[in-house]
């Protein structure tokens, strides 16, 4: 908890010895790191516990970052005490080399094959992608009809990023991205995709590459070429939909500049938030490219060989006349034609361009390809204008099948609003209308909301961890964000005239599985919210929990332990508290032994039954004080008397029969061996004229405080930290609440993680801070016990208020 140009501010006023000097400034640099890998440690947690996403390069970034912290901090705690520090340089030397190798991914292979032929032989996931071997798959029966076509393989992508010297590039970017920021997501994907197409295809790939157009070409009888995204783990348990590129109507002199986009498209804000989001490093999903020949078909579509309507039996054909690229971006509403799988009885017949003879063929493929696959299936499909079947695409049908059961509909005594709605994926969703009219800037978003937009874009699913529910004006089933949608388990309905019912900020209920909008909040809905993806299920996450333990958990929790020392270390988290414990009994023993430029550790005797011990760094306490103990009158040091000024408020009670100092600490040590008033268990105050670094044990809490009071704004900072009680879980997080409150109300940035809260307030007038530190100090003296009676949210404000009126 240290300002960047503190070190230099101590070097000109603290202390006149040189030696000294160096001593003090490397304590407050160990504070600096100390603080910087405890927060970096908690982002890393953050991310374990699926609060925040983040790619795998973020995380090694962190990662990396945390170490060097923590490296940092045990080279100032060598300087504070030259040789100490030594044994402790080499344990995290190690430590460090364990983690890195254990947070690093193999270099994926870069020799051949970089095209691979789509003629009727199983072709290797990890080689052709998810698109391509789910085709290769089905395309040995004689009664399925695919397009023959060429593979530029997963290798042939690394040999790009070789030959171009793109992976520390990529990575450099990937490490920035935090996919809640879209904004900066969008220039990092657009700096990406610029490397991508500004690189070069190496030229093995484009003798492979020639040589497999000619097969495409011969095939379809035509000139042009469709190329497809076919990424590792796309169009398999998580689909991909819609997340990639394809370009259409490709000539072949064009060809090299089509398979780049394609590779580009690996870096679109959309593709990138669903990797990230599901859990899957960036090597991990390596792109192949699946080059065909073009079709002009009469009819194309989707086929759900187990429709998303609810109906365990029903096979779903949705249909438009033409190309279907319209169908899957949302723009194009299909016709839509169920049919029972088991007598394949037609129970809607649409108005489209197939003869029944079509449908027949149509159905009874879709089935023969569940078969094959031995799940139900999402099929893309085209009728070209001989007549002839073609299947384009087959992947699992993701999301759930078979909706949990609504609530009766006697539980539900308000009406829908008369509107004329269609699933396109069921649950049920509570919240307020937000009403999108560019789906390009996205960044206005709120989270929790009910979305409302005119089609069902793929580009909505960059705000998937946003919404409740996405309602839209037009879309369907078929749709790839539908897809999607299933997969994060988010109700989404269709219907023209939405907009006439639904008005911003308003409240809504989603029904999804009866497709129904009801106005405010239906409990007996909301009750049976849909699940949701659980990304902690990722691979990221589970790589994150295998080092984690090695990084953020806390095994010395004891420091009168004699188990804590470094031979008991095992995490970075570990290393932060030894070395964090060691510095300030190092700072406490080197003024006690010279008592020379610093002055010497001093009791602080005062009306507050509070022990506490203050070192001076020079003008924190009256020159020449020579006295063991001090009073609050000998305090020169500006932000410790604003803060004393608060905590000894006079309309605070303090119990002088209560010594308030750590009693955890005092619990486990105590048996007769150290009186309440040991250095141990102590609060302390490191003062000068202008800083101080406060540390208050209360009972079953601490708490931290660091402030500079400079001479202008520019330089002036409260930092303060709050962690711990003695009570259960919801009174500590209630005490939290009332803090931050009245902390924010003051105008600190505040925010909590876990049972800790931290609050800071930079560049405010001297003045405003003073003001600051007096209200600080007095919440502190207020809330010593106050988890113990907070057990119900109500008791917050008549507490707020009682502080305000003291």
């Amino acid at each position: 908890m240290n300002h960047p140009s503190l070190s230099h501010l101590a070097r000109k006023v603290f202390m006149p010895g040189t030696l000294m000097r160096e001593r003090y400034n490397a304590f407050m640099d160990l504070l600096h790191y100390d603080n910087m890998g405890l927060e970096i440690i908690a982002d890393l947690q953050e991310i374990r516990q699926g609060h925040e996403c983040a790619d795998w390069a973020r995380i090694v970034w962190l990662i990396r970052r945390a170490i060097k912290a923590t490296r940092k901090m045990i080279q100032a705690f060598e300087i504070m005490s030259p040789g100490s520090a030594r044994a402790i340089l080499q344990w995290h030397h190690q430590l460090a080399e364990d983690l890195l190798a254990a947070c690093s991914e193999p270099s994926p292979p870069s020799d051949p094959p970089y095209v691979l032929f789509l003629d009727g032989h199983l072709l290797d996931e990890q080689l052709v992608g998810g698109k391509a071997a789910a085709l290769a798959r089905v395309m040995p029966h004689e009664d399925i009809r695919i397009l023959p076509g060429c593979v530029v393989t997963s290798r042939a992508w690394q040999l790009f990023v070789e030959h171009n010297d793109l992976r520390f590039r990529l990575d450099r970017a990937l490490q920035s991205i935090r996919p809640h920021d879209q904004v900066r997501m969008a220039k990092l994907a657009r700096y990406m995709q610029d490397l991508i197409l500004a690189g070069d295809v190496p030229q093995p790939v484009v003798e492979a590459l020639n040589a497999g157009i000619e097969s495409c070409l011969g095939a379809g009888g035509g000139s042009r070429l469709i190329v497809r995204s076919s990424a590792v783990a796309e169009d398999g348990s998580f689909s991909f939909a819609g997340q990639y590129e394809s370009v259409l109507d490709v000539e072949p002199e064009n060809l090299l500049h089509a398979y780049k986009r394609v590779l580009a498209g690996k870096y679109s804000p959309n593709a990138l938030f669903y990797r990230i989001h599901h859990g899957f490093t960036d090597t991990e999903t390596p792109m192949a490219v699946l080059i065909q020949p073009m079709i002009d078909p009469l009819a194309s579509g989707v086929v759900y060989t187990r429709d998303p309507s609810g109906s365990d039996n029903d096979l779903g054909i949705y249909e438009v006349a033409g190309r279907g690229e319209h169908l899957m971006d949302g723009e194009q509403v299909p016709q839509t034609c169920l049919v029972a799988r088991d007598t394949r009885e037609v129970m809607a017949k649409p108005a489209g361009r197939l003869e029944p003879e079509a449908y027949a063929q149509l159905i009874e493929t879709a089935m023969r390809i569940e078969e094959i696959q031995g799940e139900p299936q999402d099929l893309e499909w085209a009728f070209d204008d001989q007549g002839r079947l073609f299947i384009l695409q087959t992947r699992p049908l993701t999301g759930p099948v078979k909706p949990v059961c609504q609530p009766s509909a006697p539980s539900i005594d308000v009406a829908p609003f008369p509107l004329d709605l269609c699933r396109a994926a069921a649950g049920t969703a509570h919240g307020p209308v937000h009403i999108l009219t560019d789906c390009h800037d996205l960044s206005g978003v709120p989270h929790g909301c009910i979305l409302v937009v005119a089609s069902l874009r793929p580009e909505l699913v960059a705000v998937m961890d946003r919404v409740r529910g996405v309602v839209a004006m037009s879309g369907s089933r078929a749709c790839h964000f539908a897809a999607i949608a299933r997969e994060f388990g988010i109700p989404v309905l269709v219907g023209q005239d939405v907009v006439t019912c639904l008005a911003d900020q308003d409240h809504i209920t989603m029904d999804g599985h009866a497709a129904r909008i009801y106005p405010g909040r239906v409990d007996a809905l909301v009750a049976a919210s849909t699940k949701r993806f659980d990304p902690e299920a990722s691979s990221v996450a589970q790589r994150l929990a295998q080092v984690m333990d090695t990084i953020g958990t806390l095994h010395l929790t004891d420091a009168s332990s004699r188990d804590f020392d470094l031979d008991h270390c095992r995490s970075l988290h570990d290393v932060v508290r030894l070395v964090h414990e060691k510095a300030v009994r190092t700072m406490f023993a080197l003024v006690d032994r010279t008592g020379r430029g610093m002055g010497r550790a001093k009791n602080l005797e005062s009306n507050l039954p509070l022990s506490m011990r203050i070192v001076d760094l020079g003008g924190g306490l009256i020159r020449n004080h020579r006295r063991r103990t001090v009073t609050p009158s000998d305090i020169r040091c500006l932000p410790m008397r604003k803060l004393w000024k608060g905590l000894a408020s006079p309309d605070i009670f303090w119990d002088s029969r209560m010594p308030h100092m750590d009693w955890e600490e005092f619990d486990r040590i105590s048996a007769g061996i150290f009186g309440a008033k040991s250095a141990l268990l102590a609060s302390y105050a490191v003062v000068s004229h202008r800083y101080t670094h406060v540390l208050l044990r209360f009972g079953y809490h601490f708490s931290v405080v660091d402030s500079l009071l400079a001479e202008n704004s520019k330089n002036t900072y409260v930092n303060f930290r709050f962690k711990g009680g003695g009570a259960d879980r919801e009174g500590r997080l209630l005490r939290l609440e009332f803090i931050a409150r009245v902390l924010g109300e003051t105008g600190f940035q505040v925010s909590i993680k876990g049972d800790r809260l931290d609050a800071h307030m930079n560049r405010f007038s001297p003045e405003k801070t003073r003001k600051a530190l007096v209200r600080l100090g007095r919440v502190l003296a207020m809330t010593r016990l106050m988890d113990m009676r907070l057990d119900n949210p109500e008791q917050i404000d008549p507490l707020i208020k009682e502080f305000y009126s003291g």
